[in-house]
């Protein structure tokens, strides 16, 4: 089934201008490893959505197998109200595909925790299990009682923020213009596909390597959109421009500076150089409020944009 951290993004924080995970359970930063984003993902997942307290989760806890390494380690241990292990969750990186040797995996582990019931994700599909006597069995019906549904959670910009998507500075005056952008961008009713994209090219104040939107435009172009904190306190929008599988140029937006009418608020990279661009006269952005239409256009904006650079 879908999984349930699929609306859900990892707390992040910066650490001497770099912005590392956040696990707010133990509450340290930690390495951007793409199981470490699942598991805060499904942290979320659990207390937001589902209501779990956070104070009856486990994250990494050493477990004793038997004739095995005595330093592994379960994911996450959700327990009841009883403090007895209720629902152990085994979190591997997106790019793996789910199978049983992974149900076997997490089967021996519990041989240690005894929870009635065991999950596997990927952050995009999820594989419930009840255990009787070291049988697993697929679950029909989840254990899990939701509180509330991603369109319903209170997503304010001290949640943004938290997730590394706005920054500490407010860009516009007006109350609420990222928290309301950025809940209509990463909305469900968008056609876009999600995806974490790995990339290392950075700047001073911003790394690039985040949750893109994933936007076809006509036969070739495929444009990956995002917003980012930066290390300066301000919000950054990234777009990259994908030709027939290439990537062919990328667009960095300092969402502050073109809400304080700078002009110089945009770069343009591409193979035949960085050019200044000013955002304001490519796309529409109302900084008081957010228009309909503007977010769910972006590729259309973008493309004349990038095909005046490829």
């Amino acid at each position: 089934m879908k999984s349930g951290a699929i609306h859900h993004f990892p707390p992040t924080v910066f650490r001497k201008g770099k912005k590392v995970l956040w696990n707010r359970i133990e509450r340290k930063p930690l390495a951007n490893r793409p199981e470490e984003r699942v598991r805060l993902r499904y942290i979320d997942y659990l207390t937001l959505e589902c209501g779990w307290p956070a104070t009856r989760i486990a994250a990494e806890s050493a477990i004793t197998v038997q004739n095995r390494d005595s330093r592994l380690r379960a994911d996450l241990i959700c327990y009841d109200k009883q403090l007895n292990p209720s629902i152990l969750v085994e979190c591997k990186a997106e790019s793996i595909t789910l199978n049983h040797k992974a149900a076997d995996q997490i089967a021996l582990y519990n041989h240690s925790i005894q929870a009635d019931t065991i999950c596997i994700t990927n952050g995009v599909v999820d594989l419930w299990y009840g255990q009787n006597n070291g049988q697993l069995s697929g679950l029909k019906k989840l254990p899990l009682d939701h509180v509330t549904t991603p369109d319903k959670l209170r997503r304010q910009g001290d949640y943004w923020q938290k997730r590394g998507f706005a920054g500490s500075k407010p860009v516009t005056v007006s109350d609420g213009w990222e928290t309301e952008m950025l809940c209509r961008f990463w909305s469900d009713e968008l056609p876009w596909n999600s995806r974490y994209l790995e990339i290392r090219h950075e700047m001073p104040e911003l790394s690039f390597e985040n949750y893109y939107r994933l936007a076809n435009v006509g036969e070739s172009l495929r444009i990956a959109m995002s917003f980012s904190a930066g290390s300066d306190g301000n919000t950054y929008f990234t777009a990259i421009c994908n030709e027939a599988g290439s990537n062919r140029a990328l667009l960095i937006t300092n969402l502050n500076r073109a809400a304080a009418n700078d002009k110089q608020n945009s770069t343009i990279m591409a193979g035949s150089g960085s050019y200044e661009v000013d955002i304001r006269q490519e796309i529409p952005f109302d900084y008081q409020e957010i228009h309909t239409g503007v977010i769910e256009k972006l590729p259309d904006f973008l493309e004349p944009l990038f095909r005046r650079w490829l």
